[in-house]
């Protein structure tokens, strides 16, 4: 359409004016990203927005992908992952999503392998679906930035702690059911959706805007809200719920028909949310 090609021209022309350095802090950007990312640019507006072309060292990627090439396969359980993840989304090559992540975990001192990395990398790669290497290469930066932004911190069980206080204190009812009648703690609730940064917990295009403004103010604010948010449109099935396996399943996949329609509506409701920690 007509609006999304103004969408597309006025994101190509702020990554051209605006520094990516300056890209978080600005006006015009922070107002652009409210109207939205068009999917057919995302990637590249994601990069600018975490500035990690600035991350980009000419050749290491590349370096490293070949040493990861001749090495026998680890211990972990990645390739499944990885098989698993690329079943649930065909449009994605799991050979690219195999190399970003073994090049990863080559390269993080003290490696916690998870297989929500996977889920974070595919998210990653599947808004450049056909990359090529070079863009593959881009990608990884990206998976990069993003992961040294908040691993040490929203992969702890410190953040898990927060937003579980902030679930007890607002949702105290919920919380206490949980845990009277089925032995759940508000950690074991939200710490999936944490280290999981919402892929494949929320819609797809509801966890695109959540990471658009996660990588926009790169804080804490927007997860927290975005775990009450599902927890507050679960609330009343999880109440109703006659047994801890229907508890379980809902909190794994909350339904999609439990949330607001519309990602725009999603965002809303953030907004209306107490910031948490």
């Amino acid at each position: 359409s007509s609006s999304l090609r103004s969408l597309e021209t006025r994101w190509i022309a702020m990554i051209q004016t605006v520094p990516a350095y300056a890209a978080p802090q600005n006006e015009e950007v922070r107002r652009l990203v409210e109207h939205g990312i068009p999917s057919s640019i995302r990637y590249r507006v994601w990069e600018y927005l975490v500035n990690s072309k600035a991350a980009l060292v000419e050749s290491w990627y590349d370096k490293h992908l070949r040493i990861e090439q001749t090495r026998s396969s680890s211990s972990l359980n990645l390739e499944d992952d990885v098989a698993i993840f690329a079943r649930n989304h065909q449009q994605i090559r799991p050979e690219s999503l195999l190399n970003i992540l073994r090049v990863y975990l080559s390269m993080v001192p003290e490696p916690q392998y998870s297989p929500n990395l996977v889920s974070i990398a595919g998210f990653t790669l599947l808004q450049c679906p056909s990359a090529n290497h070079a863009e593959e290469e881009h990608v990884f930066w990206l998976f990069v930035t993003l992961m040294s932004r908040q691993r040490f911190f929203y992969f702890s069980d410190e953040a898990t702690a927060l937003v579980s206080e902030t679930f007890e204190l607002y949702h105290a009812d919920l919380t206490q059911t949980l845990f009277e009648e089925y032995g759940i703690l508000p950690a074991e609730i939200c710490q999936p959706w944490l280290t999981s940064l919402f892929v494949d917990i929320l819609p797809a295009e509801h966890a695109l805007r959540v990471w658009d403004l996660f990588l926009l103010n790169g804080d804490f604010t927007i997860l927290s809200r975005t775990a009450q948010a599902i927890l507050a449109g679960c609330k009343r099935a999880l109440l109703n719920a006659d047994s801890v396996e229907v508890v379980r399943a809902i909190l794994l996949k909350p339904p999609a028909t439990l949330l607001p329609t519309y990602p725009e509506h999603f965002i809303d409701l953030l907004s209306d949310l107490h910031p948490g920690h």
